[in-house]
């Protein structure tokens, strides 16, 4: 498989430059007549490779199932620095069906995040107006993951997957380098949980 990155500087465009077809996920067809942006590719042919993630600082946003949401994610986040992700192989269909986009946050090394998780599933409450998450997550977006190296994924596939353990979790392991939270937009239903093989109904914001 190969993978190509292209970066965008901030304030570049709102859209990328790139041409993508109606696909799950979005293929590239093409560039933009003009456009001069990616030296990076040195003249290399991506059509037909798949648009997997989008990476900003600090985060990395994948399983974005449309067109559409790329555009829209890359007009929201134009004042940023941004990687687009192009792989010659198609990434697991299943994936953009049942998951929805996912955001992997990188989390400081901070006591207190300045975020409230609660309910079940997992899901946060609140981010106080102090919080380095601030305007990156949002109440109502749902826990998929925590991870913190050297320890297992704490996942809503592995049972007792409350706000409240989330949040121990994260305060437990507050001085760990490398830490990061996994969220969804819309909320992860009481049967996902209890079992995985049972179909998700996530939707994909815009950060």
């Amino acid at each position: 498989m190969v993978v190509v990155e292209i970066d965008l500087p901030p304030i570049h465009a709102k859209n990328s430059g790139l041409l993508l077809d109606n696909g799950v996920p979005p293929r590239v067809t093409g560039v933009h007549p003009g456009s001069n942006s990616f030296p990076s590719l040195q003249g290399q042919d991506i059509t037909g490779f798949y648009a997997t993630s989008l990476q900003l600082p600090g985060l990395e946003i994948t399983q974005i199932a449309n067109r559409q949401r790329w555009h829209e994610l890359l007009a929201a986040n134009q004042h940023l620095p941004r990687r687009i992700v192009l792989r010659s192989q198609a990434p697991h269909a299943i994936n953009y069906q049942q998951g929805g986009c996912r955001y992997t946050h990188d989390i400081a090394e901070l006591q207190d995040l300045g975020v409230i998780f609660g309910g079940f599933p997992a899901k946060v409450e609140s981010v106080l107006p102090t919080s380095p998450m601030l305007g990156k997550i949002h109440p109502g977006q749902s826990i998929a993951t925590v991870i913190v190296p050297g320890q297992p994924d704490l996942t809503f596939q592995g049972g007792g997957f409350t706000g409240s353990r989330v949040q121990e979790h994260l305060q437990r392991y507050w001085s760990t380098p490398g830490k990061q939270l996994v969220v969804l937009d819309s909320p992860i239903a009481v049967r996902d949980v209890i079992s995985s093989d049972a179909p998700f109904e996530f939707a994909c914001g815009i950060m």
